[in-house]
């Protein structure tokens, strides 16, 4: 069984669709959960049905929002101020209530230094059920208390004739994607309640009115007619405003579900590939170390010499055992690459250092095959972040393959040079080159490049290497790539970012 196959066997028994997975529940038909979306059938979750983890995401996120909810109310309290000098000293609006204006503002910033002092300890820290109910509590005050402010900002600016109204549909987007569905529409509702009862109060008399000469259109007390026009347009501006942006946030947070859902599907099944993986190599591992150790001691002659036949015989199983052992590692980093405790494991490391060791370990390799190899590592190169096992496998798996393709007595070298901010490593080899056509498929999965006029013996491999490479440097926030001409050799390199 080829490399590509195996991986592919061990993939299918955990992919998603697959039949010795777990039962999956039928999607809700539109007939249980209202019609289907043009865009296909959307599974409907009931207001406090949403998933666990979908629940926990915005409960942890809602410190945060009080926090920058609160921010905001900072420049409201500037805007007011800004604003009410500048209509009146510099537009030269007359009758405007300055000082009330003025005072509003500052019980408006005495108000949000209470409550940003408060949110503030929330906007990080892990939320429990009891601190959540606590800050929701805050949240319906804070929208509460600011729609009191809005009422009274304007009526001072010029009543139900002021351009500023439309700051209560700015109120109502605000609740709709703060709170649930029923709580944007409870304080909808009591925002329009205000306003109704600012515009019956301007209208019969019960409030003074406050009419900037400049800032409204007219100066006499509103009549009937307009009170009614006035609050059936706002009332259908709030309606339209809850029904689309009430469907947009459910819509938001149904998809937000179904990813939540599907990522940890995919990752719970991720992890029993990973696992079922770890156990397969580990249970091939021993067999193929056994029978590996048998051979070498046929081999040296340790039960009797072996004829030229036999020789030949072992020798074919040991090179096809020593491929397969290959696989079994490429597989371990592979498994290693999806470990999700990577970032745990990364650290500041010598790159000088770590090159020379590469370079030593592979040493007696190079001079089986009468290379001359050699390393070129400037003295001052600085510490790299990142997982010193990993990225030393990049290193080695580069210069084991220059060592592989290059004709015996060729010359190999490995550099470290920086570039910037960033950091190069390459192997650059005398050897047999690669087409352009082929570099570009170089370093995905299981590709390996057949030459039949390279004069060297075919070599075994997985098709593994080089993806393994690139994945590294991927995950280091780096890239990998080759300069090759054909006939003349090739570079293949490694750029990685510093500290």
């Amino acid at each position: 069984m080829r490399p590509k196959q195996i991986w592919d066997t061990l993939s299918h028994l955990f992919t998603l669709d697959g039949e010795e997975g777990p039962e999956r529940a039928p999607a809700p038909s539109a007939s249980e959960h209202g019609p289907a979306d043009e865009d296909g059938p959307a599974t409907v979750f009931p207001e406090n049905d949403y998933p666990e983890k979908l629940l926990q995401l915005h409960h942890q996120m809602i410190g945060q929002q009080l926090y920058q909810y609160s921010l905001a109310r900072f420049l409201v309290v500037a805007g007011i101020v800004g604003g009410t000098l500048f209509a009146r000293y510099a537009v030269g609006v007359e009758n405007l209530d300055v000082s009330g204006l003025l005072t509003l503002a500052f019980c408006l910033l005495v108000y949000n230094l209470a409550v940003f002092a408060f949110v503030r300890r929330y906007r990080d820290m892990v939320i429990t059920p009891a601190t959540r109910r606590l800050l929701v509590g805050v949240m319906n005050a804070t929208i509460l208390l600011d729609y009191g402010f809005l009422t009274v900002t304007l009526w001072l600016a010029g009543g139900t004739q002021s351009p500023f109204k439309v700051f209560y549909i700015f109120h109502v987007i605000l609740a709709c994607f703060l709170l649930p569905k029923r709580m944007a529409y409870a304080h909808a509702v009591l925002g329009y309640l205000m306003f109704a009862g600012l515009v019956a109060g301007e209208w019969v008399g019960w409030i003074g009115a406050h009419y900037p000469v400049g800032a409204v259109a007219s100066l006499a007390r509103i009549q009937g007619r307009y009170a009614v026009t006035v609050l059936a347009a706002q009332a259908v501006g709030v309606a339209v405003t809850l029904y689309f942006v009430v469907g947009l946030t459910q819509r938001l947070r149904r998809g937000e579900a179904e990813l939540l859902r599907a990522n940890e599907e995919i990752r719970r099944f991720s992890e029993m590939q990973r696992n079922y993986l770890h156990l397969a190599i580990h249970d091939v591992k021993a067999p193929v170390g056994a029978a590996q150790t048998f051979l070498n001691n046929l081999e040296e002659g340790l039960a009797e010499p072996l004829g030229p036949m036999q020789a030949a015989m072992v020798g074919g199983a040991q090179r096809r055992l020593s491929g397969l052992s290959q696989l079994l590692r490429d597989f371990e980093v592979l498994a290693a690459l999806d470990t999700v405790e990577l970032d745990r494991q990364e650290h500041v490391l010598h790159a000088a250092e770590m090159v020379r060791n590469v370079v030593r370990d592979n040493q007696d390799l190079a001079q089986m095959h009468h290379h001359e190899l050699r390393a070129e590592i400037p003295g001052d190169l600085p510490p790299i972040p990142g997982i010193e096992r990993l990225l030393s496998e990049c290193v080695s798996n580069l210069l084991t393959n220059a060592i592989k393709y290059t004709p015996d007595g060729g010359k190999i070298t490995v550099r470290a040079v920086l570039r910037g901010s960033w950091i190069r490593f390459e192997v650059q080899d005398n050897g047999i080159g690669i087409e352009p056509a082929d570099q570009k498929r170089l370093f995905r999965d299981f590709v390996r490049i057949r030459r039949k006029d390279t004069g060297l013996p075919a070599r075994e491999g997985s098709g593994l290497g080089l993806s393994i490479v690139r994945r590294i440097a991927e995950m280091h926030g780096g890239r990998a790539g080759v300069q090759s001409e054909l006939n003349k050799g090739s570079t293949f390199f490694i750029e990685l970012p510093l500290l």
